[in-house]
């Protein structure tokens, strides 16, 4: 199935806010992007794409990125949190769509998933009903 333009700008967003999230909590760390891209086994040039918001990290090197910076999901995703509530992010089929990405996760994908979601909704002070188990 095509992107929709749609899709492409609301990706470019969250890997902006993303980006300057990652820079940031780098940066409070006083690494530069050649020690963390090396500490991810990525390039500097793959590393500063990521930071740039020119480029999305893959799932794997995403977790990495949480265990090296010790920073949980929901952290770096604060940002994008806003960009996913709002009335462009949506649109009809988006909820349909996610769903269809979800399962297609493999189980330990999803449970990674589930950690990043019950940070989101703890951080947002919503909770959730699971989330005690």
């Amino acid at each position: 199935m095509p992107r929709r333009p749609q899709d492409a700008d609301e990706s470019r967003h969250i890997a902006v806010a993303l980006g300057r999230r990652v820079r940031s909590v780098r940066k409070d760390r006083a690494w530069t992007q050649s020690e963390l891209s090396d500490l991810l086994g990525i390039s500097t040039e793959a590393y500063g794409r990521i930071e740039r918001g020119h480029a999305l990290p893959s799932f794997p090197t995403f977790l990495r990125l949480c265990r090296i910076l010790e920073v949980g999901p929901d952290v770096l995703l604060a940002d994008c949190e806003q960009l996913a509530e709002s009335p462009a992010a949506g649109g009809n089929g988006s909820a349909e769509r996610l769903s269809q990405d979800i399962r297609a996760l493999d189980p330990r994908e999803l449970g990674a998933l589930q950690l990043i979601v019950d940070g989101l909704l703890r951080r947002s002070g919503r909770g959730s009903a699971g989330a005690d188990n």
